[in-house]
């Protein structure tokens, strides 16, 4: 889980920003157990998603996977190292 972590806080932009259930999210924070946390626009109310993949779709973005089986499609950073998922 820590390098999934890794990749993930190594990607993702601070202003990113997640649509989920007709509601709009900004990305918060991330804890050590993988649950990423989004604050509802307007609202201030928190959405709470567990990482479950963080992979390469090309040399541009990665996909990345919570639990309950929603995606999200993010900027790849120039650094990023494949070898993060396998904990290297």
């Amino acid at each position: 889980m820590e390098a999934l972590i890794q990749r993930f806080i190594h990607n993702i932009n601070p202003e990113q920003m997640y649509s989920y259930d007709g509601e709009d999210y900004q990305y918060n924070t991330v804890d050590s157990e993988g649950f990423t946390y989004w604050k509802q626009l307007g609202k201030g109310n928190d959405l709470g998603l567990q990482l479950k993949e963080v992979t390469a779709m090309d040399a541009n973005y990665l996909l990345v996977l919570f639990h309950t089986g929603e995606g999200l499609v993010i900027p790849r950073n120039e650094h990023d190292s494949p070898l993060l998922t396998l904990g290297v």
